[in-house]
Parts: structure tokens; C-alpha cells; sequence
């Protein structure tokens, strides 16, 4: 995914081919991650893969990032039509739960977003 992660900690344990991650954390950029858990199968024939991590998220670092890791032309075409976009969100992410199909859960518990949509003439707040 190539995402640039800073102020990287956690435990991990090795153990019969499986990373085990507990008490991880990262930064990206003015976003972070807290509380994360990781199951990553090192093996090269297990595609075990969990992370369930409570994020923080800037949502004007955002746009970009969704650019880089969602190849959907109509989704793409909808976040252009997004400007100014400011505010933070929190909640949970889990990714999993295998490395050939990543599903992507998102349970956002506070949004303060606001925004400007050229389909919309007023400020989205």
C-alpha cells in the first residue's frame, strides 16, 4: 500500500510462521492509529491477514490516500468533486482477512467534516 508510517511501536511475536501484533501504533502524516492488533501469516502459502486498529483520522490527509489505494473510476470521479475538504474523524478500522482479498471495515463513532461538493451550492458541514 506504500503508506509512509512514522512513530511505529507495538509487541509482536513470531511464533509457527504467524506475526502477532498487540498495543500497535503509527502516525501517517496529521492521522494515527492506537490499540491495533495484527495476525500476518509469513509463510508463503498462508494469506492470514487481521488488523483491527482504533484511528484518528485528519480528514484532509485523506483524498490523496484514497486516490492511491482505491481503483474505483466512479468513486475516483467523486472524491474530485470534493474541495476544501477539513474536519477529523474517529473510530475503528479492520483490514482482513487474507493478503488476496483485503476486505475493509470502517466504524467511524465522531465526524466533524466540512466541505465544499460542485454538485452541491452550499458548504457541506
Amino acid at each position: 500500500m506504500e503508506l509512509d508510517l512514522t512513530d511505529v511501536k507495538g509487541d509482536v511475536v513470531i511464533s509457527e510462521g504467524l506475526l502477532q501484533g498487540t498495543d500497535l501504533e503509527a502516525r501517517l502524516g496529521n492521522s494515527w492509529g492506537r490499540e491495533g492488533r495484527l495476525r500476518l501469516g509469513l509463510a508463503n502459502d498462508d494469506s492470514t491477514f487481521h488488523l483491527d486498529i482504533g484511528v484518528r483520522a485528519d480528514l484532509g490527509d485523506l483524498p490523496p490516500i484514497l486516490k492511491r489505494l482505491l481503483d474505483d473510476k466512479s468513486f475516483q470521479e467523486k472524491m474530485g468533486l470534493l474541495e476544501d475538504l477539513e474536519g477529523d474523524a474517529a473510530g475503528r478500522l479492520v483490514l482482513g482477512e487474507t493478503t488476496e482479498a483485503v476486505n475493509v471495515r470502517v466504524d467511524v463513532s465522531k465526524l466533524d467534516l466540512s466541505a465544499k461538493y460542485q454538485r452541491i451550492p452550499y458548504p457541506i458541514v
